[in-house]
This record gives structure tokens, sequence and C-alpha cells, in this order.
């Protein structure tokens, strides 16, 4: 190189200590991020997904969450590998949402949950329906969901639910 060239010329172009340290950081960052990479992305995982759900006829949705839900969500708190736990509370029914971590085999993870949901069903009300446990798949999420409320009278709710639902299932 020519005597006039700078500092900065000199390492950045005639040198190539740091061309060779940049690819090195390149590769090690790739390495690292591959490494780490969530299991959730990787394709045809299976993820332990349960949906609970326990009907009582004529009950509100406050008595429901309070006497249904909230024993039920004690009981599976303690399930081991839980990830996370959604809770929704309707006139006449509760659901909840189970899912498991990716590290956790879905046949255990079902046979677990269906234990504990087994043990909170003595503390359930009378006249409440026995839980149902329905094992889903990410797969089987819904892409979108409603939630229709309002003054009127449950069975009118759900005949618009229903021709609702009728109508977005012809949209291509």
């Amino acid at each position: 190189m020519s005597s006039q060239t700078t500092w900065f010329q000199r390492f950045f172009f005639g040198n190539t200590t740091f061309a060779r340290l940049a690819v090195l950081a390149v590769i090690m960052g790739s390495w690292v991020a591959y490494s780490n990479l969530i299991k959730e992305t990787i394709p045809d995982l299976e993820i332990g997904v349960g949906i609970i759900s326990t009907e009582w006829v004529g009950g509100d949705p406050q008595t429901i969450e309070q006497e249904i839900t909230n024993k039920i969500e004690k009981e599976l708190k303690s399930l081991k590998g839980l990830k996370r736990i959604q809770s929704g509370t309707y006139a006449g029914f509760s659901l909840i949402a189970v899912e498991f971590r990716p590290d956790v085999p879905q046949a255990e993870a079902m046979t677990r949950l269906r234990a504990k949901v087994a043990a909170a069903e003595g503390e359930l009300p009378r006249g409440a329906k026995k839980p149902i446990v329905v094992e889903a798949s990410i797969s089987d999420e819904p892409i979108l969901s409603l939630r229709l409320f309002g003054d009127v009278d449950l069975p009118i709710i759900t005949s618009v639910a229903e021709d609702l639902r009728r109508d977005l299932e012809r949209v291509a």
C-alpha cells in the first residue's frame, strides 16, 4: 500500500485480520442463533394442548367462575411441564385451555391433565356435569375467535352464532 493511506484504509482494506474476525463472528452468531431456536418453530412438533369444558345448566358466569373454573385451575397449576392456562367462563359453561411445553410428550401431558381434572371433580357442585377433556393440536387452533354477548336471551345469541358460523364457513 502507498504511504499516503490512512490507518482506517490499512486496517479495513489492507489487513485481512478484520475480515477474518468478521467472518468468525458471523459463523459463531449463526451457530448460537440456530442452537437457541424455539422448538415451536420446527414443523411437525407435537405440543400437548387440552381443552376442558364443564357444563352447569342455569349457572351464571360469576358463580361458574368461582365454583368450577377456579377449582379446576387450582388443581391444574401444579401440573408438571405446564406452559400456559387460559380460561373463559360463560353462562352455563366453563372452558379451560391448557398448553404444555414442547419437551413434554403429548400422550404423557394428556394423561397428567386427565388425572388432575379427575382429582378436581370431587370439589365441583352437584348440578355441574362431569368435565370433558379434549385433546387438541396446535394446528387445530382457530384462526379467528369471536365472542358474542348482549342483553338478550342465550337461545337468541346461540342462533346468531350458528348463523354467523355458517356464513363464515362459506368464505373461501
